[in-house]
């Protein structure tokens, strides 16, 4: 099962030893962000049943597309996490959407790559203490600048989770807020 533009599954686009890792985390979150919606947003509601979602999204037909998926889910007799799910097409306000929401346990940054690392230098001060933050595809040297801002601003020494196979040379970099 995968997620891509065309196609719309009930699983992130990402090599399995990933989506492990960030669903380890997700499953013990009540609060989860999440900067691109897709299979993603549908999976972690799924594995995360009590959790309170936030998933932001800027462009509107795929976020149409997960919202129905989503509700779809929901109404299935399924035990599913609360979505909220935001349209926001302006990418310069993504983490000011979200920080009205704030603090969550965990946010995936997964979305658009303009975004990444914007989001990424915002995830620190939306964390709660203990947090953790996942940056798929971290592999982009154009990261790095928020991977330092992270870091700056106190976050625990980080850790990459090297590449998945499955979808290429993927890393998932992953980050903590101290308690």
């Amino acid at each position: 099962m995968w997620c891509a533009r065309r196609k719309l599954r009930t699983f992130p686009l990402m090599g399995l030893r990933h989506a492990e890792r960030i669903g380890e985390v997700a499953m013990k979150a009540k609060t989860i962000l999440e900067y691109g919606s897709g299979g993603s947003t549908l999976w972690l509601a799924q594995i995360a049943p009590d959790a309170s979602i936030l998933s932001i999204e800027s462009e509107k037909n795929w976020y149409d597309r997960v919202r129905a998926a989503y509700n779809a889910i929901a109404t299935g007799g399924i035990a599913v996490g609360h979505v909220s799910q935001y349209y926001v097409p302006a990418l310069s306000e993504w983490v000011d959407a979200a920080a009205v929401h704030a603090p969550f346990g965990m946010i995936l940054i997964d979305g658009v790559h303009e975004t990444r690392d914007p989001c990424l230098r915002g995830a620190f001060d939306l964390l709660n203490p203990g947090g953790t933050v996942f940056l798929h595809d971290a592999e982009e040297p154009d990261y790095q600048a928020g991977i330092d801002a992270f870091h700056e601003a106190g976050g625990l020494p980080c850790a990459y989770l090297g590449h998945d196979r499955t979808f290429g040379p993927a890393r998932l970099w992953i980050g903590t807020k101290p308690c």
